[in-house]
């Protein structure tokens, strides 16, 4: 089972929706897909599919569990719930203020800070390749599922206030 997660902000995810809808076609994937779609009215091609426009914490712990992979926008708080609910390593694709995903690319800005970490670089997340998030995707569908290192690394208490404090530096320099 693939779990599709783009938070629930009034923006629509479609750029994402659309890398997806064409992988799986492309990979004449039968995988179960279960996408919690927020605000989107994406039309899918894909058959075996269950949409949610939202699904309570409880649903998403469990979704989380039991998925294969899971692809996922760089929000903040899906990416603390991961840490503590998945077994496997997310596919993030941050939202784009350029694409109207989004108020700003504070995702985008995000992912970038982290990757500048030594400590951070790759634990948690493959290297998005931003002109083709298709190749990207693909890679990650096809590959053996790695183990997730979120809660390790990202949200552990050592790193956590020290994370934190960064990160607010960061905001206040942008």
């Amino acid at each position: 089972m693939i779990f599709v997660t783009v938070g629930t902000t009034n923006f629509p995810f479609d750029r994402l929706f659309r890398s997806i809808d064409n992988v799986l076609g492309e990979l004449k994937s039968e995988a179960k897909l279960v996408v919690q779609s927020g605000n989107s009215t994406y039309k899918w091609k894909y058959k075996n599919i269950e949409l949610h426009s939202s699904l309570n914490p409880k649903q998403m712990e469990l979704l989380f569990s039991k998925a294969n992979k899971i692809i996922t926008h760089a929000g903040y708080g899906t990416l603390f719930q991961i840490s503590n609910f998945s077994k496997i390593k997310p596919f993030i694709v941050p939202r784009l203020n350029n694409f109207n995903e989004h108020i700003n690319s504070h995702q985008s800005d995000f992912l970038d800070f982290l990757n500048l970490r030594p400590f951070m670089k790759k634990k948690f997340f493959d290297q998005l390749n931003a002109k083709n998030v298709n190749i990207s995707l693909e890679n990650y569908l096809i590959s053996t599922s790695k183990i997730n290192n979120l809660k390790a690394i990202f949200f552990h208490e050592k790193n956590y206030n020290s994370l934190l404090a960064r990160v607010d530096s960061f905001i206040k320099k942008l």
